[in-house]
């Protein structure tokens, strides 16, 4: 959902990035997520490994608030015509949501 925001925003911005970054990020997502719901082995594996990952997002991402945001980020999110503190919220809220979906599914595989 986020890269299709951002490929839209940043399609509608000159000077906003690269908005087929975004899109090839979205199409991508969206052809694992059907992957996992044909159940390919693939696919859970790539999407445990991007899940994990945002364990790292969430760290991160409370480190910018703690130390200041990047100036190289908080210029992308004004690209995109969001602000700075907005942008990293939502970013961090996803990547909490995606941590808390990687922790249920341990629990589920644990305890059956």
């Amino acid at each position: 959902m986020l890269a299709t925001v951002a490929a839209v925003l940043s399609a509608l911005r000159p000077g906003a990035g690269p908005w087929w970054v975004f899109a090839a990020v979205a199409i991508l997502l969206l052809l694992i997520a059907r992957s996992l719901l044909a159940s390919r082995p693939w696919a859970l594996a790539v999407s445990f490994v991007l899940l994990a990952s945002q364990v790292v997002g969430v760290v991160g991402t409370t480190l910018q608030f703690a130390y200041g945001i990047d100036a190289g980020k908080a210029g992308e999110l004004r690209a995109l015509g969001l602000d700075r503190r907005l942008g990293v919220s939502v970013n961090l809220a996803f990547s909490l949501a995606a941590v808390v979906v990687l922790g249920t599914t341990f629990l589920r595989a644990k305890n059956p």
